[in-house]
């Protein structure tokens, strides 16, 4: 438990040193209304289900296709990058991780980098179950 606080604290830390005053979020449990929403890799497999790319974040959780999990902190890096560290479940595990996603200035896209390369992902239509608050 106290390597996870320390991971959470390093992380808010960077975040912070990284990003602009006017950018920091008062409440950095919850994600931001501009990154919340339904996001998947192929537009027409939105609220399908169809595809394992689907991502959807709301204000207090983020689900992958086959895991999810609470938001433990999401922190700003100007308007349009966010680092999400959240405590995960997904086919018998549990596990903490972080991802740093960077949202298109006009939020038609959120994409994330890894080792194999860049993943973009198109935001969905918002139904009554990706809507925001």
């Amino acid at each position: 438990m106290m390597l996870i606080l320390q991971t959470v604290a390093v992380l808010a830390s960077l975040a912070a040193l990284t990003a602009p005053a006017l950018a920091r979020q008062v409440d950095e449990r919850t994600v931001p209304v501009q990154f919340r929403g339904e996001w998947n890799e192929r537009r027409e497999d939105c609220g399908t289900g169809n595809n394992d790319s689907r991502l959807r974040i709301e204000a207090a959780t983020i689900d992958f296709y086959e895991s999810g999990g609470r938001v433990r902190g999401a922190f700003l890096n100007g308007p349009y990058e966010i680092i999400i560290v959240a405590d995960l479940s997904g086919e018998g595990s549990t596990w903490m991780d972080s991802f740093q996603f960077t949202l298109a200035a006009d939020g038609s896209y959120l994409s994330t980098r890894s080792e194999g390369g860049t993943l973009t992902r198109y935001r969905c239509p918002l139904t009554s179950s990706t809507r925001a608050p």
